[in-house]
């Protein structure tokens, strides 16, 4: 049998054995258009069999009408859904930032290293050797010296708290004038004391030779030091001082 296409009036061939009595839905190739077609009643196959030879000539350039996979049901269109991109952005950022909150948090934990991670996320101070030496039992004092008037000194001692032997500790004093104003500053290594006496008599280019004179003492581990610092044209509003441990080097 014969049937049109109610949209694009395209003409088709098509097996009428295949339609139900009470219609089926097709769909037209041409122009996608679905409609219901039914079986050819008595009259309707009488007049195709009069134009049989014309439709002949024009089944042979017709498309073939297509039976779509379904059957009596609605036909609705389906809707993709998608994430927007925002929402996409926002989720990638979340768990971006709970990895690494939990990196953090089990990487910080005692005796858990990653060397490579730990050091893209905790990067490293650079340990010139006075992070475990500790400066302590520190005493100030002036001594009147022949030549070159009051002076001022710091003493006290440093502790090795590394688990090797350490030597060459250098020691850094600053003074302070009031408002926290820096005025003077001295380094010595450790190791290296004078007496009173001494501080009183010897001339200060003395003093400081002997201060800064770079005498190997090794200290092991746990082991304490003496140190001395000494100031001399001092300011008249001296405040204060601060003392600490500038460097070291290690026994290999």
């Amino acid at each position: 049998m014969n049937i049109t296409c109610e949209e694009c009036s395209t003409t088709f061939s098509l097996d009428e054995t295949i339609l139900k009595p009470s219609g089926s839905k097709v769909q037209c190739s041409k122009c996608k258009n679905i409609f219901t077609a039914y079986p050819a009643t008595p009259t309707e196959i009488s007049k195709e069999s009069a134009s049989a030879l014309s439709d002949l000539e024009q089944s042979e350039t017709d498309e073939q009408l297509q039976i779509p996979h379904f059957d009596d049901e609605e036909i609705k269109p389906m809707r993709k859904k998608g994430v927007s991109s925002p929402l996409l952005v926002i989720l990638l950022l979340a768990i971006l930032g709970g990895g690494a909150y939990g990196a953090w948090i089990f990487l910080d934990k005692p005796k858990v290293t990653i060397p490579y991670i730990i050091d893209f996320l905790k990067p490293k101070s650079q340990d010139l050797g006075n992070l475990k030496i500790t400066p302590f039992d520190i005493n100030s004092s002036f001594v009147d010296n022949a030549k070159n008037g009051r002076l001022f000194v710091i003493t006290g001692q440093v502790k090795n708290s590394y688990p090797v032997t350490r030597n060459f500790i250098k020691v850094i004093g600053r003074l302070y004038t009031k408002g926290k104003k820096l005025t003077k500053t001295e380094t010595i290594y450790s190791g290296n004391i004078l007496s009173k006496q001494d501080l009183s008599s010897l001339e200060l280019n003395v003093i400081k030779k002997r201060l800064t004179n770079k005498t190997v003492v090794n200290v092991e581990p746990g082991k304490v030091l003496p140190f001395m610092l000494v100031f001399d044209n001092l300011p008249g509003d001296l405040d204060e001082f601060t003392v600490e441990v500038k460097e070291s080097s290690p026994i290999r």
